[in-house]
């Protein structure tokens, strides 16, 4: 007897993917158990009562009701959740960096909003705004850990020096006719 490889016409692929997802998570959390690696406790996963509802929000508005408003909440409480597991995972370590982090939650949840109604001129210019000192936020975090491993007496005439050499190199080329 030959068996029919394919895939019932009435399985859905989310029914799919959500039984690997069980036969995966079944696995881990049975190899955690068995060999003790501590992935599936409390002080890892309580991030997940802050990415669920996000998640939540957002799938209801995409696939449910497509109500704008939820769109706000649920892009804040994703990008959120994503950032304590990555915080929780480890260990806390580079909180003093990731600060920007929750102002890039705000901007993603109004952005969405944003893009949902059609762009207002006034929303739109909040999360420019927003983008902007998250942008600012993030370079000075990153300058700051740089000036860390290489001193500002070295980075300022490196700076000088490449600027330099980008305006010789620039201002040599002939201009396209």
């Amino acid at each position: 007897m030959e068996e029919n490889q394919t895939i019932r016409p009435d399985r859905k692929p989310l029914s799919v993917a959500a039984g690997a997802l069980c036969v995966i998570l079944g696995a881990l959390w049975l190899a955690d158990s068995v060999f003790g690696f501590g992935i599936f406790t409390m002080d890892r996963l309580w991030p997940l009562f802050v990415l669920v509802p996000g998640l939540t929000f957002e799938y209801y508005h995409y696939r449910v009701a497509r109500v704008p408003g939820f769109l706000v909440p649920g892009g804040i409480l994703t990008v959120i959740g994503l950032l304590f597991f990555f915080e929780t995972f480890t260990y806390w370590r580079f909180s003093q960096y990731t600060w920007p982090v929750y102002i890039l939650a705000v901007t993603a949840g109004l952005a969405q909003l944003s893009a949902a109604v059609g762009n207002p001129p006034g929303l739109l210019g909040v999360v420019a705004a927003l983008g902007l000192v998250f942008a600012i936020s993030a370079i000075s975090v990153l300058s700051s850990a740089l000036f860390r491993v290489i001193p500002f007496k070295i980075i300022l005439p490196l700076t000088l020096i490449a600027a330099g050499a980008w305006i010789i190199v620039a201002g040599s080329k002939k201009p396209k006719r």
